[in-house]
């Protein structure tokens, strides 16, 4: 999660990386599946997290989006009321906080989440694949993500206009920027280069979406492993 400034999405230079400051939580499936979730005492325990007591799926859950909403609750950094531009890439992680912010949204006037999300998928389908194989990809993206009824745009890497994901002709826009951005890539030669331009363009591309869509906000769900 992050507002949008001009450090975090700069036209120049490598891509940012952040230091990871501790490892990522162990998980691990219970063996015994006699054992009961800590929490409740009456559903069998699927998960513990390092440090945590063996849970359940609901209470896990429960755990989870109890955690999301009072972070962004407590955080000063988002006002109350806020357009919040929601990144999709269609992955695990992104869908879980989808899932989280609709959860947060539907819940009691006191435990509401006090943001207006609008969701972007960007998509960098088109990269290293066939149209074919594009096709299928975003078709299946775009499905996903209009499961969660939200205020949906769809656009591409390197654009800078986006279309409603309602929009009939989307699998079809867009084709000089896919064209244009890939014979870019293709110029450059090692593969940390061709990285750091998407990573950078990724950025950038956001960042005008985001201005266009009056959204001063951004949330990403990068996890640590993609920080390191």
């Amino acid at each position: 999660m992050c507002s949008i400034v001009e450090d975090d999405f700069g036209d120049e230079g490598g891509a940012h990386t952040m230091k990871e400051e501790s490892p990522a939580p162990a998980i691990s499936t219970t063996t015994d599946g006699d054992e009961l979730c800590r929490k409740c005492t009456v559903h069998p325990a699927i998960l513990k997290l390092n440090l945590k007591e063996p849970q359940c799926r609901e209470c896990f859950l429960h755990y989870v989006r109890h955690k999301f909403r009072a972070s962004l609750g407590a955080t000063k950094i988002v006002r109350r009321g806020s357009r919040v531009l929601v990144v999709f890439n269609g992955s695990a992680e992104n869908v879980v906080m989808l899932d989280m912010i609709r959860y947060g949204l539907q819940q009691e006037s006191f435990k509401k989440l006090r943001i207006e999300p609008v969701v972007v998928f960007v998509s960098e389908d088109h990269v290293g694949r066939e149209d074919g194989e594009r096709l299928g990809v975003v078709q299946e993206k775009v499905r996903i993500l209009k499961q969660f009824e939200f205020e949906a745009y769809f656009s591409v890497i390197g654009a800078k206009e986006c279309v409603a994901v309602e929009d009939s002709e989307l699998l079809e826009r867009y084709s000089e920027e896919r064209t244009r951005f890939n014979k870019i890539l293709s110029g450059f030669k090692s593969a940390t280069s061709k990285q750091d331009f998407i990573v950078q363009n990724r950025k950038q591309t956001i960042k005008v979406i985001a201005k266009r869509l009056e959204c001063p906000y951004v949330f990403l769900s990068d996890i640590g492993l993609d920080l390191a």
